[in-house]
């Protein structure tokens, strides 16, 4: 799959990214190519595109070494 992306497209992708790998443990491998000012964006994995609004989608938990409990960017 291939996508022209702007710069402020490409950058919510790469943050996209970080938020799968940091939820799921999903590593989405990819090529980038510069053309001007666009990034054509090549994922080179099979994934669901579904699966993957879903991960961003949902909220979650992560416990720090403090033990502090957090939901999503916020500790509770």
């Amino acid at each position: 799959m291939k996508a022209t992306m702007n710069k402020e497209e490409y950058r919510h992708f790469t943050e996209s990214l970080v938020i799968i790998k940091e939820k799921a443990g999903i590593d989405i491998a990819h090529t980038v190519e510069y053309q001007g000012d666009n990034f054509i964006v090549e994922i080179l994995d099979d994934v669901s595109l579904e699966g993957l609004d879903e991960i961003l989608e949902s909220k979650w938990m992560r416990i720090d070494f403090n033990g502090n409990v957090g939901i999503g960017n916020e500790y509770v």
